[in-house]
């Protein structure tokens, strides 16, 4: 937010015009939101009275013009690994969304016997971009929140576009 609020005055002191200003305002409007979302997503997680992944990802998809497509029996999961699947969908979808910008994304969750699959797929855009700043931690993260749950996370290049493919055992 507080980057956000630096360019906003970088642009008003630059003679930004009101559409512009009115614009930025309105994504740091929706970056506050999203992170009171997300804090409230953090603090149900740890009641262990989180709702259901497949509507948690539904909506995430909806937000993101994403495809959500689910296969198995839909079964509750530890909040635990509720929260890593979907945070695993949150940063495949806004890396994404940064590289490959007007690429359509696709959201597979698949309840298995023994394993939950969730697999976020981008083909290449048009005119796509090259590296973005960014962390550079991001893929890193995700693995990590799926190794501590004994999961598996593979994330690269396929057919012509991206795709991370996050594993975990259906078992507490």
């Amino acid at each position: 937010m507080s980057v956000q609020l630096n360019a906003l005055d970088a642009l008003t002191e630059a003679g930004a015009g009101p559409e512009q200003v009115r614009g930025e305002l309105g994504r740091a409007h929706r970056l506050v939101s999203d992170g009171l979302a997300e804090t409230a997503r953090a603090v149900t997680a740890l009641r262990e009275d989180s709702p259901p992944l497949t509507g948690q990802l539904s909506a995430l998809c909806e937000g993101w013009g994403a495809r959500l497509n689910a296969a198995g029996t839909p079964r509750p999961l530890p909040a635990g690994k509720t929260l890593a699947l979907y945070r695993v969908a949150q940063e495949a979808l806004t890396n994404a969304a940064r590289h490959a910008p007007g690429a359509a994304a696709s959201v597979e969750l698949t309840f298995g016997t023994g394993e939950v699959t969730l697999s976020v797929s981008n083909p290449a855009a048009e005119g796509l971009r090259g590296p973005v700043a960014g962390s550079g931690y991001g893929i890193q993260g995700m693995r990590e929140r799926i190794l501590l749950l004994g999961g598996h996370l593979d994330a690269g290049p396929c057919s012509g576009g991206w795709q991370v493919t996050a594993r975990v055992p259906a078992r507490s």
